[in-house]
Order: structure tokens, then C-alpha cells, then sequence
């Protein structure tokens, strides 16, 4: 059985971030899906991906994998905030 992989590779996260800044544009919404939601004053700012970290979907402790479709691109600060969640 190979090694489970806990970090997701570059081409992956390269994916998620061009996926959802897409997804977003035109329609004055941030990148950052924990950015886009509520009144703050991030809620439209596209971040570079230099400024974004992968997070699971579904967490890594919880049983999620590293796979493509369990990243989500988030600003740096919300992901290592996140935690456990």
C-alpha cells in the first residue's frame, strides 16, 4: 500500500486556484470562497496564488484525502486559522 499523502502537489493546487478564479470573475467576488461571503472589505479581491494555501475540503484528520477534488484554494490567513474544521 503506497504512503498516504497529507500535502497537495503543486499541479494540483495550480488547478484549484485557476478553477476558482474563474469561477469568480466578473461577478465582483473574491477567490477566497471564506473571503466572498459576508460585508468585509476583501469580499471582491482576487488574491495571487503566492497568497493562497490549500486546504482539504474535507479534513485530512477526519478521513479526507489530498486529492484534486477535495482542494480548495484559500487566503493564507483563513487557512491557518481554519484548523480543525
Amino acid at each position: 500500500m503506497p504512503p498516504t499523502v497529507r500535502v497537495f502537489d503543486e499541479k494540483t493546487k495550480k488547478v484549484s486556484y485557476a478553477k476558482q478564479t474563474q469561477a469568480v470573475k466578473g461577478k465582483n467576488k473574491s477567490n477566497c470562497p471564506l473571503c466572498a461571503v459576508g460585508d468585509n472589505a476583501n469580499k471582491a479581491r482576487i488574491y495571487d496564488f503566492k497568497d493562497m494555501d490549500a486546504d482539504h475540503v474535507s479534513t485530512w484528520s477526519k478521513g479526507g484525502d489530498s486529492s484534486a477534488k477535495n482542494c480548495e484554494m484559500l487566503r493564507s490567513t483563513h487557512n491557518r486559522a481554519n484548523g480543525n474544521r
